[in-house]
């Protein structure tokens, strides 16, 4: 983007350019009207390249990133996702609850009336395993985004999490994440929950939401 934005200010200068010199233009400059006319149409021909180029760009982008998503298997609830490598399992994961019950909510945030209207929030348990990760591990809430299955509108994240402590290798832990959806929980009866490891997308649970 900022090499179109620096070539359209290229191509407003050069307008500006013409304009002043058929302000002041003789038979005499005529040539140098001409010269700043053709260099206009090519700067013009070159944005025109480039945001072909871009739109091309996007385009293969956005339709690996589907790819990506279609190749990966979907996980349900209790499913157990193991992430590694051809010879290594380094982390699993597995969601095994989400719900709407305000009695699944940690106290301090069904006390805090004001602060989350738990109506439109969804608590969802997660258990992690470090296999052999080479470090310790544990999932943080910013690593997940999560979408209503039937139309894929987002969820908000909210920016709570319990449990979550980092363990080593051979160790598990489960931590819980919160997600409000404005519209409310009522509509909504399946998730998807996309997992992303240090910004790369690994994984979908798909998973019912009990209430």
């Amino acid at each position: 983007m900022k090499k179109k934005i620096a070539l359209l200010s290229l191509s407003s200068l050069l307008l500006v350019a013409c304009g002043e010199q058929n302000t002041k233009a003789n038979s005499t400059d005529q040539p140098e009207i001409e010269e700043l006319e053709n260099q206009l149409a090519e700067a013009n021909k070159r944005i025109e390249e480039l945001e072909s180029e871009l739109e091309g760009a996007n385009t293969n982008q956005e339709s690996s990133e589907s790819e990506n998503k279609g190749d990966q298997q979907a996980f349900g609830l209790n499913e157990e996702m193991v992430i590694g490598d051809e010879t290594t399992d380094a982390i699993s994961l597995k969601v095994t609850e989400v719900t709407n019950n305000i009695s699944a909510f940690p106290d301090y945030m069904q006390n805090l009336t004001d602060e989350y209207d738990l109506n439109k929030a969804i608590a969802v348990t997660i258990e992690y395993s470090n296999l052999a990760y080479g470090a310790t591990f544990a999932p943080s809430t910013h690593d997940f985004q999560i979408f209503n299955a039937s139309d894929g509108a987002p969820f908000e994240r909210i920016s709570q999490q319990s449990g979550g402590d980092e363990v080593t290798e051979g160790r598990s832990g489960t931590t819980q994440i919160y997600f409000y959806y404005p519209e409310g929980i009522d509509n909504v009866d399946e998730v998807e929950i996309d997992y992303s490891n240090q910004g790369n997308y690994i994984g979908t649970f798909n998973t019912e939401v009990t209430k």
